[in-house]
């Protein structure tokens, strides 16, 4: 599977999901941005409670501040809430695809080895994991309100916190394997001359 990976990493395709992944930002943030308006300010669970992904409140949330959004959703506001979080099954499976490939797209052409991308290509894997279990404890929360579960919404923070930290984690890894590819091309082209 893992050179099926670097088979399909070729800049075309990494173009492509970029173009896809942007595409679907636009179509999130837009959603995000019109129940975050909607709700008066209280924002989607997935954001904790940003008006959208760009303003995505890293700090998580307590149940208490979990349950606090919710209340404030109203029915409508929950039906509209689900409505976005059944789109949101298709946003994570196209950021961890572009992360994959970008990854595995800078460092097979830095590094002979794969040893070092099979280890980084991890992050994009956790990072569509956690986001996945985020949605289904948002699910669960939405769905059996007005009854809470503080430990279903502790655990949904939690799996926030891990799908942000390894988002963030992948894109720096991605900017650094950017830096490491341009030097390694600059190089070429002055050996060259």
């Amino acid at each position: 599977m893992f050179n099926k990976l670097v088979a399909i990493a070729t800049g075309r395709n990494l173009a492509w999901s970029l173009i896809v992944l942007l595409i679907f930002m636009v179509a999130m943030n837009l959603g995000a941005m019109a129940f975050f308006h909607y709700t008066n300010g209280a924002g989607i669970l997935d954001t904790a409670g940003g008006a959208n992904l760009l303003d995505n409140r890293t700090n998580g949330y307590s149940p208490e501040t979990a349950y606090e959004m919710v209340t404030a959703y109203g029915k409508q506001g929950i039906r509209y809430h689900l409505m976005l979080t059944m789109v949101d099954f298709f946003f994570p499976p196209t950021l961890a695809f572009f992360l994959l490939l970008a990854i595995t797209y800078f460092y097979s052409r830095t590094f002979g080895s794969y040893r070092i991308i099979r280890l980084l290509v991890t992050l994009p894997v956790i990072y569509l994991a956690s986001d996945y279990l985020e949605n289904v404890g948002i699910v669960t929360m939405l769905l059996s309100f007005p009854s809470k579960t503080p430990g279903m919404a502790m655990l949904t923070d939690t799996m926030f916190t891990i799908k942000n930290l390894s988002s963030t984690g992948a894109v720096i890894v991605i900017l650094i394997g950017l830096i490491l590819w341009l030097i390694q091309r600059i190089r070429g082209l002055f050996a060259k001359q």
